[in-house]
Order: C-alpha cells, then structure tokens, then sequence
C-alpha cells in the first residue's frame, strides 16, 4: 500500500498492516531532513532504554534485598525513569535523579551530543555480587 512521510508527503509502498506500522516505514524509508530527525530521535530513546534497563539489571540494584516487593518497587521506578527519556531527548528535562532509600541512586542527563547518559551511585555498606 502506498504511503506517504508525514514530513515531505513523498510516497512509498509498505507492506505493513496498521496505518500507524506504514506511516512510520515510510519516514523510516525517506530521506527528508525531518525524517531523519525523526529517525535520530528514535535511536536515542532507544538507545537510552537499553541503557536504563542494564542499570537496574545488575547488582545491586536487582536482587540487593530478598523481598518481592523491593523488586517491584525497582521496576517501577524504572518505568517511570523510561516514561521522562523523550522529555530529556528533546531537552524539556535536562536530568533526573531516583535515590533509592538504602541502595542508592540512577541519574539520567543530557550530554552535549544530545545523548542520554545513564548512571548509578550504589549507597555504602552494600553488598556488591557478580553473577
């Protein structure tokens, strides 16, 4: 089905079956300054959730304490780290910083690139594995 970028209105042909799925092969497929905005944009978002994700993946923060409810309370707070990395992408928040109570802290900020750099400080007297 033919489809056009939603910057340009040049038209391509996706084989996608949600209008929003062919919308977005089309910028994916222009070349069109905006598109590729758009394209960048979605890498760093990407790329910064991955990088969150691998944060609060290793110790201490995963499996510091044995409580199933710890647990939860981590993953939540990675949830709503992820749901502010669009507003630091498009530089509407500059930074963030969790601290979790006994454990430590994730701060999330903006680099010059426009990058989104991820890092934690582990509070004292934790218990520190590598698995």
């Amino acid at each position: 089905m033919e489809t056009p970028c939603k910057y340009c209105g040049q038209v391509y042909l996706s084989d996608k079956e949600t209008e929003k799925e062919r919308l977005e092969d089309a910028i994916r497929q222009c070349d069109c300054p905006r598109a590729y905005s758009h394209k960048k944009r979605k890498q760093k978002i990407s790329a910064a959730e991955i990088e969150l994700t691998n944060v609060f993946e290793f110790n201490p923060f995963n499996g510091t304490l044995e409580s199933g409810a710890f647990t939860d309370t981590v993953k939540e707070i990675r949830q709503v780290m992820e749901s502010f990395i669009p507003l630091i992408v498009d530089f509407n928040v500059r930074s963030l910083t969790v601290a979790i109570p006994t454990v430590g802290k994730v701060t999330m900020c903006s680099t010059s690139s426009g990058d989104i750099k991820v890092s934690k400080k582990c509070s004292a007297g934790i218990e520190r594995k590598v698995e």
